[in-house]
């Protein structure tokens, strides 16, 4: 897309020459990104650096995210205000997760896969940093939402997992994304450290193939002094919130640095509708992935929410190839379309999937439905 911009921008004699050179190197790049992205949903594992980079051609550049550049303007506090606005639940989806067999809060012995192991150089917490720790457990104990379940390690007081259902009207709606917390040393002076399972995958410009989230409440990104990590008042909670609401987002590419400034545009719109679109195909890659390497402590969770859960993913793929109406635009569906008990709304025809999308996703939903079952 930049390229072809300054290919429109330049002018003269001379600059017909580049416009050519820009508009082939253009085409290259959507070509191979058209490609890598087919292989990659073709042959699923040990894709992930094949995958890694297609953002970039959606619509995205891979310079530092900037984590929810218009909602994060709220205190931290406010977080669970904002996971609310970007998309919670219909009362009936709600209620299926609250009705899950696997408890929301609960400690497990050890995880053995986790992130960050402890070093032998750490020293043993002291009693006020225990006590903050304790004070924390309580806090998720008593305020998770419906779709995020926590596990703490008993052998390590420090480490936590945590797996949290992406909101509808997303691109990410109806699937699980996994994160490895810890406690470091220097907590709660600093934020806790908070590790993705991409599985070597981008699905969102906060969310790094290598694992890091970028959020300002982690400091892994500048923001104001509301914004920011404060010992005395932020919360672990506060931080699973604001992944849900500040990250899981309906259009993440403005969440790209920078990139907020083209909200509301033709040109911005658009890419933002091409981005969702590999966010979405990329997402049900790392659920492929959850599925066959499930991290420790989480196995039956997952078992439990692609078995309940996949019969929606599977309609949402069909709405967006349109085999009841004309085919959706990706991160537009609430959880009763999807669910069936409301009827799909036709989309206009400028809010149309694209036909390449269509043609990766009908591959993608064939692997799809073989995971589940169907």
């Amino acid at each position: 897309v930049q390229l072809k911009n300054a290919a429109g921008a330049v002018e003269g004699r001379a600059g017909k020459r580049r416009t050519t050179k820009l508009a082939e190197a253009a085409d290259a790049i959507e070509a191979k990104f058209i490609a890598d992205l087919d292989l990659a949903v073709a042959e699923g594992a040990g894709r992930g650096s094949a995958t890694a980079g297609t953002s970039a051609a959606a619509g995205a550049t891979t310079s530092t995210a900037a984590a929810g550049t218009s909602a994060e303007a709220e205190d931290a506090g406010d977080a669970t205000e904002a996971a609310a606005a970007a998309g919670a639940p219909n009362a009936a989806c709600t209620a299926s997760y609250a009705a899950y067999p696997f408890a929301r809060f609960d400690s497990v012995g050890a995880f053995p896969d986790h992130r960050y192991p402890d070093a032998a150089s750490v020293p043993p917490p002291t009693r006020a940093v225990l006590k903050r720790v304790r004070q924390e457990w309580t806090r998720l104990g008593n305020g998770l939402p419906d779709t995020i379940w926590v596990r703490c390690s008993e052998e390590s007081q420090r480490h936590l997992r945590v797996a949290m259902v992406g909101p509808s009207q997303t691109p990410y709606h109806d699937g699980l994304f996994l994160f490895d917390v810890s406690l470091a040393e220097d907590f709660p002076t600093a934020p806790p450290l908070v590790s993705y399972h991409s599985f070597g995958v981008r699905v969102n410009p906060n969310l790094y193939e290598e694992g890091k989230v970028c959020l300002s409440l982690l400091n892994t990104w500048s923001g104001k002094s509301s914004e920011v990590w404060h010992s005395d008042t932020s919360t672990v909670l506060q931080v699973f919130v604001s992944i849900l609401g500040l990250v899981l987002v309906d259009k993440p590419y403005y969440n790209e640095a920078g990139y907020e400034r083209h909200y509301g545009t033709a040109e911005g719109e658009k890419n933002s509708k091409l981005y969702n679109e590999s966010a979405f195909l990329l997402s049900c890659q790392t659920y492929l992935h959850l599925m066959r390497r499930p991290p420790a402590g989480f196995e039956s969770l997952i078992a439990h929410h692609f078995k309940h859960r996949g019969h929606a993913l599977l309609r949402a793929c069909d709405l967006y190839l349109g085999k009841e109406n004309a085919p959706r635009q990706v991160g537009t569906l609430t959880d009763a379309e999807v669910d069936g008990t409301v009827e799909a709304a036709p989309p206009k025809p400028d809010e149309f999937s694209s036909e390449g999308f269509r043609i990766l996703l009908r591959k993608m939903r064939t692997r799809l439905a073989k995971a589940f079952g169907e």
